[in-house]
This record gives structure tokens, sequence and C-alpha cells, in this order.
């Protein structure tokens, strides 16, 4: 399995606008304090947007630092132009890829808002969108999700449906990322209807719905539809902005991952080089968007059996991520996933190990053991970024471990193979567990059919060769997970069977069925 991107960041200018509310809800200001507090806060916020809106971030952040500093704060009593200017110097570190420092200033905002303006404001409901778009950019989708919900909760409250079809699109984006598709497509759906009531049916969000509906379509499979939302976006894009801009390549890499899903590689590979072609114009040579363009034509060339331009292109988009990234972040991650996956076709396994190895690292916010035996202890170590990408990370390391034992005849590589399945089945009881749709994990269980059946194919190996050694614990484990495959297989073929109008007595061997598989998910 490899690696791509569930959506793609098509630039700063979208990041900004469409991720990151910057443009505050009208509000009187009124405060319980003096009107010498009030001036003063009002006129430090006025000198940093001020220093803003002439290009001088640096300059702008500086001075908010400068006043922002306890020593400073603790003179004046807090007033709602203190908490704007703590959000605006979020949405600064924001601009700038500080994170880190993006989160607490978002938290000071959210604290001063809601003592000085009240819970139920639009004011907190901005600064709760902000935090939960910021644990989305640093891959911390679990925390994303309340500080997310939190700002639906408010925005739904008060009547703001044009942001709160913003905040829907943002936790369709992190349940995408998680897995739970069938949540995500929910709030896609429901982003919809209110963006292009508020904005239009021609306007730059509501293409971004289409376009993350067709991203997310994809991923369950039904291309037709993910091509027809993805084609609305398309044109909607360039009707506003002509024939070369970031939404439209964007756009291209993403039909292209379609027609590659769909076996149609000479389609998918001209989709890639239309949005490279663009991304190159547009942001150079070093971009990211280039490097996601280079990492999905190398995947495209791999399908083909085109092993060293697969390489060529791999090693082109790992250069850029690592001129562009942090030490450790979760994209690198799949273009060294897909390095090892060439390794293992090349049968250079050991090569191929030691990637997926670093791929892991790069999925963890605490996890530095490259050791090749070395797996996540997952009650210690923090995931950043998409679980289902971990998850074939996993698998692809432990079918590395199967492949060599085949080779090497060594025991060891079959015991390292079984530890790192073990290690999958723990991260699917986890997903399991998080997801919030019955449809999501029933399309999880089916995703782990494979695993499950590598997962004892080793076991049986073991067992075979040492009678002496009892595996039977592990493998009455893989088997009964199997039986829930099985099940949901049953599931689905029967209800394939309803939707053709067969008997009513049906619905009672689906209950059966339903049943049988959340009592053995339970177990």
């Amino acid at each position: 399995m490899w690696l791509r991107r569930f959506w793609v960041i098509p630039g700063l200018l979208f990041l900004v606008f469409s991720c990151v509310d910057q443009q505050e809800p009208a509000a009187a200001y009124a405060d319980a304090t003096t009107v010498d507090t009030v001036d003063h806060w009002q006129s430090v916020l006025d000198t940093v947007l001020a220093l803003y809106e002439a290009d001088e971030l640096s300059a702008a952040m500086d001075t908010a630092l400068a006043y922002l500093d306890e020593s400073v704060t603790a003179t004046w009593a807090p007033t709602a132009s203190l908490g704007m200017l703590w959000h605006r110097l979020g949405v600064f570190y924001y601009l700038i890829d500080d994170y880190d420092e993006a989160e607490p200033a978002f938290r000071s905002a959210i604290a001063v808002r809601e003592a000085v303006l009240g819970p139920e404001t639009a004011e907190v409901a901005i600064s709760y969108h902000n935090l939960g778009v910021v644990y989305k950019e640093k891959g911390n989708f679990r925390a994303a999700i309340p500080a997310l919900e939190q700002a639906a909760s408010i925005r739904q409250s008060i009547g703001e449906n044009d942001r709160l079809g913003r905040t829907y699109q943002e936790l369709g984006i992190v349940c995408n990322s998680l897995g739970d598709y069938d949540q995500a497509r929910s709030f896609h759906q429901a982003a919809l209807p209110l963006l292009t009531e508020a904005y239009g049916a021609e306007h730059r969000y509501t293409a971004r719905s289409y376009f993350n509906l067709g991203t997310l379509l994809r991923k369950l499979g039904r291309y037709e539809e993910a091509l027809e939302a993805l084609s609305e976006a398309e044109r909607i894009y360039r009707s506003l902005y002509g024939e070369v801009h970031a939404e439209l390549a964007s756009c291209y890499n993403n039909f292209g991952n379609i027609y590659d899903d769909l076996g149609n590689y000479p389609v998918a590979m001209v989709a890639y080089e239309r949005s490279l072609a663009i991304n190159l114009e547009l942001e150079g040579r070093e971009s990211m968007e280039v490097a996601e363009n280079y990492n999905n034509l190398g995947l495209t060339c791999l399908q083909q059996g085109d092993l060293a331009r697969a390489r060529q292109y791999q090693e082109q988009s790992l250069t850029i991520r690592q001129q562009q990234l942090s030490t450790f972040h979760p994209r690198m991650a799949n273009t060294l996933h897909n390095l090892a996956e060439i390794f293992t076709v090349e049968g250079r396994l050991d090569s191929a190990l030691h990637y997926e190895q670093l791929a892991l690292l790069h999925k963890f916010t605490n996890f530095r053991d490259s050791s090749r035996l070395a797996l996540p202890d997952w009650e210690t170590h923090t995931v950043a970024g998409s679980s289902v990408e971990l998850l074939e990370i996993l698998f692809a390391k432990a079918r590395i471990w199967q492949l060599r034992s085949e080779q090497s005849r060594q025991r060891d590589d079959l015991l390292a193979g079984l530890a790192t399945y073990r290690s999958c089945d723990q991260l699917i009881d986890r997903m399991r567990r998080e997801y919030t749709s019955d449809e999501s994990v029933l399309f999880l269980l089916d995703q782990a059919v494979p695993i499950y059946e590598g997962a004892l194919e080793v076991v049986f190996a073991l067992q075979g060769g040492a009678p002496a050694e009892d595996y039977t614990e592990a493998a009455f484990r893989f088997m009964e997970k199997s039986k829930s495959v099985l099940l949901l297989s049953s599931l689905k073929e029967n209800q394939a069977r309803m939707a053709a109008n067969m008997p009513d007595s049906l619905l009672q061997r689906e209950n059966e069925l339903r049943a049988d598989l959340a009592y053995r998910q339970r177990q």
C-alpha cells in the first residue's frame, strides 16, 4: 500500500483565508473596566495591526510580545482588545508555521474572551476554530476535534451559519485524516449547503467544499461521485482564477490520485504533470506542493514497474521535504515509506526495513528509536498525523519481515513480523474505539483483511517450526478478528440483497450479524 495525501494544501493564500479565520466578527467592545484600560489595549492593537498591514510582520509580533509580557499585562485589566491582541498573535505565528507558539496564543485569547465577553460569543468561537486548525496542522487530530466541536457548537447556537460551514469543513478534514470516513462525509455534506447559501455557488469556499467532498469520496472508493465533485470544484476555480492557479493544481493532483486508484496510469501521469507544471510556475522548485507532485508521480511510476523513475521522483520529493520541514514531521513519513516500497520490490529488504523505521519515527512526537526491531508503545508514544497512514507503514514493515523470513529461514524474522502485526492489531483497536460512525468501523475492518491474513500466516509458520512453543493464543486472537471481517462480508452481501428487494426476513439476519460483529469487536 502506498501513501498519497488525502487532501492537498494548495498554498499559503488559501490557508490564511480558509483554515485560520482572520476576520474578526463585528462586536461592540464594551468592558466593565476604565476608559484608560480600554484605550491602552486598543492603542496597542492598533499599532500591531498597522505594522502588519504595512508588511512588517516581524515588527508587529515583537510589539505584541512586548506588551503581552506578564509584567506588563498585570498592570492593565483584561479587555476585549486584549483578547483580540492574543488572537492576532496566534494568527501571526500560524502564518510563519510556528504552531507550537500559536497554540498558547489562541488559548490565551480564549481565556480572555470568555472572561470579558462570555463563553457563547463569536469571538470565542473564532479562537476555538483557529486552535483546532493549529492542532490539525501539527498532526494532533485528536486534540483538534474537541476545539473544532466547541467552535461549531457556539456558531450553531448564535446562528453564525457561514462560519459554521467552515468549521464543518475542518472537522471533515480531520475525520478524513483519522480514517473516520463516514463521519467526515457527514461534515462535508453539512458544510456544502451552508457555504453555498452564505457565499454563493461560485465562491471559493463553495469550491473548497466540493474539493473536500471529492477527496473524501475517493477514500471511500466512490470514484464516479468523487470525479463529479472535483470537477465542480475545478469549474468554479477556473471561473474565478483562470487557467493557472494553485487551487487548480490541487484539483489536478487529486484527479491523478483517482485515476491511479482506477489503474488508469497514463491519465494519472498527465494529471500529475499538469499539476506539477502549475506548481513549478507559481511556487518554485522547492515548494511542498512540488514535493507532493513528485511523490505521486513516483508512485505511479512504481505501479507501472518503472523503478528508476520512481526512485528519482521519490528522492526529489524527499530532498524538498527535508529542506522545508522540521527534523521530525508526519509529512516526511509518506515519502520515506514509498522509498521503502521501491526497495521491497527490488528485493533490498534491509534497506526497506530501514526506511520504514524512519517513516515510523516521523509518525510520532516522541518515538525516536531507529532500531528496525523497535515498535511504538501505545501507552507512552503520541501519534502525529494520520492513523491510517501509520497503519499502512506498520503493515508494510510486518510484510517485509515476513518476506525476509522466507529468504533467511530465520525464526527471529518471523518473531519480528509477529510483533509488528500485533502492533497493527493494537492500532486498529485504538482507531475503532475513536470512530464515531458504525460505517467507518466497518470500513476499517474491511481494510484490515490482509493484515489479519498476514498475521495468521506468520503464526502458523512459527507454530509449524517449533511445536514445543505454543502460539495458540496469538492464533486464536487473529482468527477471532478474521471472523469479524467475515461477518462484515456477510453483512455487506446481505445489504446488497436487501437493496435488490429481497424478502424482509433478511432484515433479521442483518440484525443478527450486527449483534455478533459488535460482540466480537468488544472482545
